[in-house]
């Protein structure tokens, strides 16, 4: 590993910064020695002080194809938007002189070190997660397979790059595919950022696929990395619980654990429930009630 610099970024609008709140303070709580880097798609418009922040705020107007964002945003919801400038973010940083950087989305949790995704770096030039690490069976497992098959092999939430040939390589192909077509439109095999994933291996050199249980669990492979406690330590499928996809989780929903999946409440979701309810005291501590009220600037009139 080098000495340079590691680089943890996130994209975000102002509508979702207690999510990034949360995010950066969970990251420095098990990585002190990193922060978080947050690319902001709209302005703070007077409503925060980005230099008050847990985390390192980065203006559009200082990343690549930011002229692309303002030509299209007024076109797409507030997440396409964000999910589009996922690569140029990871170009921006990584021409900064980081060795390597870590996309996370804004959703996220870290729970505990993040170990075996950086050292995954030593060896691949590009690290993605897979929504699973297992077939699924039982009565579920049609409906699971027909889920990641419109969402995705792979899932778009944790992207590892290197800041070598093969990395830039990547980020290159992947900003190409994103900035054209970054929606949700499963009739023609596309799904927001990360269908475009599940190419990458076949078509780029260097790419590596992270096989820890521990990392990016979610809702959706929760069967496979049921959640424990152990002497105080939160572990996934046996092992220890790093990152928590917590996707879908509405604040002014919190009976469920995701939007995405109705039937799974909090009252039935077991330690995941008990997680959920302490993440949205988080949020609403870290101003949910205020932020999440904030217009999508390119929002169509």
């Amino acid at each position: 590993m080098s000495d340079r610099p590691l680089a943890i970024t996130t994209v975000s609008t102002s509508s979702h910064l207690s999510r990034v709140r949360v995010l950066a303070q969970s990251l420095l709580r098990h990585h002190p020695e990193l922060s978080l880097s947050v690319l902001l798609v709209d302005e703070p418009a007077g409503r925060f002080d980005p230099a008050d922040q847990p985390f390192d705020v980065i203006r559009l107007e200082d990343v690549e194809h930011r002229d692309l964002l303002a030509q299209v945003g007024a076109h797409r919801a507030a997440g396409d938007c964000a999910n589009s400038m996922k690569a140029a973010l990871l170009e921006h940083v990584l021409a900064g002189g980081c060795w390597a950087a870590i996309h996370l989305d804004t959703d996220m949790l870290v729970t505990g070190r993040l170990d075996p995704l950086i050292a995954a770096l030593d060896g691949g030039s590009v690290v993605l997660t897979p929504h699973l690490l297992t077939s699924p069976r039982g009565l579920a497992a049609r409906s699971v397979l027909q889920a990641v098959q419109v969402a995705g092999v792979m899932n778009g939430g944790v992207v590892g790059v290197r800041g070598d040939a093969r990395g830039r390589a990547f980020l290159g192909w992947w900003g190409d595919r994103l900035a054209v077509c970054c929606t949700a439109d499963p009739a023609r095999g596309v799904f927001h950022d990360q269908r475009w994933l599940d190419l990458a291996p076949g078509l780029l050199e260097g790419v590596a696929i992270l096989d820890d249980p521990g990392t990016n669990v979610a809702f959706w492979n929760l069967t496979e990395r049921p959640l424990t406690r152990h002497d105080g330590e939160l572990r996934a499928g046996g092992v220890p619980c790093r990152l928590l996809h917590l996707s879908g989780y509405d604040p002014g929903r919190p009976h469920l654990v995701s939007v995405h999946m109705p039937d799974l409440t909090t009252d039935v979701a077991g330690l995941l429930g008990e997680i959920t309810a302490q993440y949205r005291e988080a949020l609403v501590d870290a101003g949910w009630e205020e932020s999440s009220t904030w217009p999508w600037v390119y929002a169509t009139p």
